[in-house]
């Protein structure tokens, strides 16, 4: 080991030999250091890489101390300017929680969409929650739709009878987007039981959407509650024939 730090694990006969074998056989960073340190020592006079004259030696070493101290100071530098506080990262399903409990419309549609991709026992239970969300409640159902299986199905048919229109409306959007053969007999009869003209059309849509022959006589036997709602009806039954 040369005196200046560098392990050098062959049999040398010099530092300048140390030097020598450090520019031509280590990482580029290592190598510049070496060169520098290795011209300074041959610009001292010497003769031969070989001989040992103190002088050269020692202003050698310096140099290289030098190079190495100002390397160290300039890696702390860019260390010091990495923010920490010390925390872990906060956890993804609080700060979509936060998100989704806030007002910046576009953070919550982004929040949603990773939540529908997100594999989080939690993730499903936010989507929920979000259906109540006046401004971004049917983005929620649509991500909702997406992974919805018949346990899903089973959740979301209770909401059929919320005191919300909000939340009825996207259930039904979110149970017409899932594809489910089974999701036809609860719309069916939340279509004859709903009253709020709004939700009904989305009900009527979901329907729609599903294009099943069951829900015919369902369909039609509203379809003259409204000028609206007859419209949507020939619509849907358009759709499933």
């Amino acid at each position: 080991q040369a005196e200046d730090g560098i392990r050098d694990r062959s049999p040398s006969r010099g530092l300048g030999d140390v030097y020598k074998r450090q520019v031509v056989a280590t990482d580029p960073e290592c190598r510049a250091y070496a060169t520098k340190a290795l011209n300074n020592y041959l610009d001292e006079g010497r003769l031969s890489l070989f001989c040992r004259t103190d002088a050269a030696i020692k202003s050698s070493v310096r140099m290289v101390s030098a190079i190495m101290a100002d390397h160290n100071r300039k890696v702390e530098e860019v260390r010091n300017e990495i923010p920490s506080n010390g925390a872990e990262a906060p956890d993804p399903i609080d700060e979509a929680r936060r998100i989704l409990g806030g007002s910046d419309l576009l953070k919550k549609f982004q929040a949603l969409r990773e939540l529908g991709d997100a594999n989080h026992p939690m993730a499903e239970p936010l989507l929920f929650d979000s259906l109540r969300d006046l401004d971004v409640g049917t983005a929620a159902a649509f991500e909702l739709a997406a992974r919805t299986g018949d346990e899903t199905l089973h959740k979301l048919i209770p909401l059929l009878k919320d005191p919300s229109t909000t939340v009825r409306a996207n259930a039904s959007t979110c149970m017409g987007l899932s594809g489910l053969e089974s999701a036809v007999d609860p719309l069916v009869v939340a279509l004859s039981n709903e009253r709020d003209e709004e939700t009904t059309i989305y009900i009527i849509r979901a329907l729609g959407e599903l294009r099943s022959p069951d829900s015919r006589p369902g369909l039609r036997s509203i379809d003259s509650r409204s000028e609206q709602i007859g419209v949507e009806v020939k619509r849907a039954l358009q759709r499933i024939e």
